[in-house]
């Protein structure tokens, strides 16, 4: 007999003995009452410590396992990357159609290992500690419908009509955010993705009193009967038990909604299904450990975002004028966006929403917002076109652009980083990546300024002064020889050296140990410098410009003060010519 049964029989027969002792056997011996509690006790002791030693084997072993997958998992990808990216390039070159069509079908398959690795990844969520959920209340009937926004355009492509309605104003329940955002925004894009064009998917919220339920009617799809079951599973078996496949997110889903004392179950009616969640109402069944008070992970990423904001500027002539919020347009011609992104962002910007591209486009143009937001797909402008738009235009080229998009695949993103796009998130998105990267751009750009008003050598420093110290009288003779031949395009370290009369080493340590930049580095700072203060005032030939400072070839002088200032020369004349404002003024 195995010894866990033996041991549960055992304990069964303590408290059996225990329960039967006094009134059997206590008044004949006393003594027995003493000896059945004794025993009981000991062998239910025993029993337990024993189950509970089984139980964190078990879940060790499991962690274990685990672990190692995930390990696997993230070592497996570097090879499949290094596959999938020479594979991306040759399928950008033209051959034979047979040769095309086969790295096609590489390219796919090579895909779709990558996919299923980041699949993988996720299995560790599926034993993480539900000690760590917090609940909060919800609006069922807001957040769902809030929610919906996201998917209409993938609606539309697929030409399938997406509802919702719900017989209550509000329905309340509490729910880990964070977490069952991940359920929804799952279903609903695998069930969209299921509805047969022509078709609808009507979304439900209501509740019978006792439960909150969340219907996701499918029309034009039946599932056939014997795949029902293993919807949910981890994984999908054939009769004879042999593994077919994966079912990763919806077993996911599966497990965040009974973490949240739900169920959730799938249903055939004539001409569709319906897959439904049914949440408990209340939070009596939440530990009060668990339950969380208004500030969920987003208000976290709220307060982040502007405890940086504060912690980022020193001094009250850095923050934006008069302490204003910075300014955001986004543009996107469903109306439901555009009000989504206002009710999300307005807490932490000044958010103007734009249904119009053209209207969106010259309102940036006129006002230069500090970030612009632009969905790819549009009928009048599309984001690519109005991203060039905005980086051609002199007062909007610097304005950070992020475009949102439901298009799959890669081509439409690299298309729009190639056109200057800064950043490029995916519809569905989640709040917290949209709102940092927002913030990141803005302060991303604030920071750039800044750099450039730090590295600016002023008039006076570009011009002999009289110096006390060795290595002051050192640093006033190298910016005279460097002034002195500035328009040398000859003028390097060896040339410097010689002209000053030391060695080249030795001129090379007291710059960098004084300046903390190269010889070289510093003599392209002077020259760039002295071609920004050229630039101000009347308007000249920048290939002139770039002569008279040394540089023989415009277009590296081109590179170089971009590369060094942030913005194009021909950017720079344009905002401080015949003014005397200098970009310090302008960024502060």
């Amino acid at each position: 007999m195995p010894l866990n049964v033996y041991l549960r029989h055992m304990q069964q027969f303590g408290i059996l003995l225990f329960l039967t002792s006094g009134h059997f056997i206590a008044p004949l011996v006393p003594a027995c009452l003493i000896t059945a509690t004794v025993t009981a006790l000991a062998v239910w002791f025993i029993c337990r410590k024993y189950e509970e030693k089984k139980a964190a084997a078990r879940y060790g072993t499991t962690k274990k396992k685990l672990e190692f997958l995930t390990y696997l998992t993230n070592e497996l990808r570097t090879p499949v990357t290094l596959i999938t990216t020479p594979l991306q390039k040759l399928a950008g070159n033209s051959y034979d159609e047979r040769t095309e069509k086969e790295l096609e079908t590489m390219q796919q398959n090579a895909e779709k290992v990558l996919s299923i690795l980041d699949k993988t990844m996720s299995v560790d969520k599926i034993d993480e500690d539900d000690k760590n959920m917090r609940f909060r209340e919800i609006d069922l009937v807001k957040y769902v419908h809030n929610l919906l926004p996201i998917f209409k355009y993938e609606a539309k492509l697929g030409n399938v009509e997406l509802g919702f309605h719900s017989d209550k104003d509000s329905i309340v329940a509490w729910l880990d955010r964070n977490r069952f955002d991940g359920v929804l925004i799952t279903l609903i894009d695998t069930i969209l993705k299921a509805t047969p064009a022509g078709n609808k998917l009507d979304i439900a919220v209501a509740d019978d009193g006792k439960s909150a339920t969340i219907e996701f009617n499918c029309n034009g799809k039946i599932i056939a009967s014997d795949c029902i079951p293993q919807l949910f599973e981890l994984l999908q078996r054939s009769d004879s038990g042999a593994v077919t496949g994966t079912n990763i997110d919806l077993y996911l889903c599966k497990d965040i909604v009974n973490k949240h004392k739900g169920d959730i179950t799938v249903k055939n009616y004539p001409g569709g299904h319906t897959c439904t969640i049914r949440l408990p109402l209340g939070n009596k069944h939440i530990p009060k450990d668990r339950l969380s008070d208004k500030n969920d992970k987003l208000d976290e990423t709220w307060r982040l975002v502007k405890s940086s904001d504060s912690s980022y500027y020193s001094d009250d002539s850095e923050v934006p004028a008069s302490g204003r919020k910075y300014s955001v347009i986004a543009i996107d011609e469903y109306p439901a966006i555009c009000q989504y992104l206002q009710k999300m962002l307005s807490p932490l910007f000044n958010i103007a929403t734009f249904t119009n591209p053209e209207e969106g486009l010259n309102s940036a143009i006129s006002d230069t917002p500090d970030l612009v937001i632009a969905e790819v797909m549009m009928s009048n402008i599309d984001g690519i076109s109005l991203v060039k738009r905005l980086k051609s235009n002199a007062n909007t080229a610097h304005v950070p652009v992020l475009l949102l998009t439901a298009l799959p695949g890669e081509e439409v993103r690299v298309q729009g980083l190639l056109t200057g796009a800064d950043a490029i998130i995916s519809k569905p998105f989640n709040e917290e990546e949209l709102i940092l990267t927002c913030n990141n751009l803005i302060m991303n750009r604030s920071r750039m300024a800044s750099h450039i008003k730090e590295m600016q050598i002023s008039k006076d420093t570009l011009l002999p002064i009289e110096l006390q110290s060795n290595n002051d009288a050192l640093m006033q003779r190298i910016l005279e020889v460097i002034n002195e031949h500035i328009s040398d395009s000859s003028l390097n370290v060896e040339t410097l050296a010689e002209a000053i009369g030391i060695s080249r080493g030795h001129l090379h340590r007291k710059i960098k140990e004084i300046t903390g930049s190269s010889p070289g580095e510093y003599i392209r700072a002077i020259r760039l410098n002295q071609a920004a203060q050229l630039l101000k005032g009347a308007k000249k030939n920048i290939s002139q410009i770039a002569y008279s400072v040394g540089y023989g070839n415009p277009s590296v002088f081109s590179t170089a003060f971009k590369s060094f200032f942030g913005i194009s020369a021909k950017e720079y004349q344009k905002r401080y010519a015949d003014s005397d404002e200098s970009l310090e003024a302008k960024t502060t």
